[in-house]
């Protein structure tokens, strides 16, 4: 299935803010990658607000659900837990995976937008408590307490 024109600005954009950040890239950079102009970005992204937005939104929901199949498939939450920073340890020493958005962005919460902002505060504590809770999403024996 082909990707749609939204996804593929959604995609180059992450690529731009985990290099760059927020203010590292612009409607510009994006039309360039996609090959399209920068009026047909803001048909489908009226603002830079709302790209990052639904950026923060998907990447959210992406991050949510991979949680999810690690509580499903690892039982133990010691052990759902060394898989989830083992995860990030792997993205972060080799570049095989892209860095969180919500960690770049959170980096740069004094200068972000509001809108912004209060989007990553939202989603960005979503992995973290998921983390924290043992199989059927409840706490259980050996999870990690929240503090």
């Amino acid at each position: 299935m082909e990707q749609t024109t939204s996804q593929k600005i959604l995609d180059i954009a992450q690529s731009l803010v985990v290099a760059g950040g927020y203010n590292g890239f612009s409607f510009a950079d994006i039309s360039g990658a996609v090959g399209i102009r920068k009026a047909s970005i803001h048909h489908h992204f009226p603002t830079k607000i709302e790209l990052v937005r639904t950026l923060v939104e998907q990447y959210a929901q992406k991050a949510a659900s991979a949680l999810e199949a690690v509580r499903s498939n690892v039982p133990a939450p010691v052990d759902q837990l060394k898989a989830y920073t083992g995860y990030w340890q792997t993205c972060i020493r080799d570049g095989s995976q892209p860095f969180c958005v919500c960690a770049m962005l959170a980096s740069e919460m004094e200068i972000l937008p509001k809108e912004v902002a209060a989007e990553v505060q939202v989603s960005f504590p979503k992995p973290v408590r998921l983390a924290g809770h043992g199989a059927g999403g409840r706490r259980g024996a050996g999870a990690v307490p929240p503090r």
